[in-house]
């Protein structure tokens, strides 16, 4: 019998309340500083771009009993997601090869990691020399899509 299919959750299910709370606290108190946030089972990683001892401990004052730890990055990720979204707008518009595969903020180490079919292309070259250290150009292949074994 073939393993069973994986059901997603119903959209707005939030799978990590804890998590999300602590976000959105890390937000309002930072703003343009807060970094990035992740987690690893129930340990928190909440990053800043300046002031982390300070802002780590107005949020532990929040969520005592949490552990919470706190990383520096460069820049903040609203910086981030704005260079992501108008590196996607060029993928929409000045990209119709396909050349430009994804362009995701990375909040642990403060670049947009940009997926690129061939990273010497001149499309590559122009973002990198554009954005600078603002991104991190990867060679990437493209995701084939998920077919759905038969049931039997």
């Amino acid at each position: 019998m073939p393993d069973p299919i994986p059901v997603p959750l119903p959209t707005g299910v939030d799978t990590n309340p804890t998590g999300t709370a602590i976000q959105t606290a890390a937000r309002a108190l930072a703003g343009a500083a807060f970094s990035g946030f992740c987690h690893d089972g129930d340990v928190y990683y909440v990053g800043f771009t300046s002031d982390v001892s300070v802002f780590l401990a107005q949020l532990q004052s929040q969520f005592p009993g949490v552990e919470l730890h706190g990383y520096t990055t460069p820049r903040g990720a609203d910086e981030l997601e704005a260079v992501s979204v108008a590196i996607e707008a060029r993928m929409l518009t000045a990209d119709p090869s396909g050349q430009i595969l994804y362009a995701v903020p990375n909040e642990t180490t403060g670049v947009v990691d940009v997926g690129v079919l061939d990273p010497s292309s001149a499309l590559a070259q122009r973002v990198a020399v554009q954005y600078g250290d603002l991104v991190r150009i990867i060679k990437d292949e493209p995701l084939e899509p998920l077919t759905r074994p038969p049931l039997c």
